[in-house]
């Protein structure tokens, strides 16, 4: 039986690539509850995410490895999610966070205030103060 090491350092990549990524959505859908305070959206969410991961899982190894489930398959996506988790996730989730909550203000905006005053008293509360201090450059 031949063994192509080449092939499976790529596919254990991409299976790292992979809990990486879902890691990413899993933190994309932690930002979407915490705005969004639903019981029945959180176990949505979850219920989606999880039936995401197996059919990610199985087009993985159908696609990569001829259907053949190793175990280090599950290894590199484990790793990858968890590498995730451990350093990139203290970075990405406030800023999901923050995208979540503009999102939410401007869908309460347009829902409540479409006028250009409640624009400009938004972009004011929520952009930097640095925007709106226009002042000549000292030479």
């Amino acid at each position: 039986m031949y063994v192509e090491v080449g092939a499976q350092a790529a596919i254990f990549g991409q299976g790292m690539l992979l809990g990486v990524l879902l890691g990413v959505i899993y933190d994309g859908m932690r930002a979407a509850r915490r705005s969004i305070h639903l019981r029945a959206l959180a176990f949505a969410l979850d219920l989606l995410f999880w039936l995401g991961v197996i059919a990610a899982l199985f087009a993985l190894t159908l696609l990569r490895d001829n259907g053949q489930v190793q175990i280090y398959h599950m290894a590199a996506f484990l790793l990858g999610g968890g590498l995730y988790f451990a350093t990139a996730s203290r970075l990405v989730l406030p800023v999901l966070l923050w995208a979540a909550e503009l999102v939410r203000r401007l869908w309460r905006f347009f829902k409540f205030s479409p006028s250009l005053e409640g624009f400009l008293r938004f972009a004011r509360y929520t952009l930097p103060e640095s925007l709106f201090n226009i002042s000549p450059r000292p030479p």
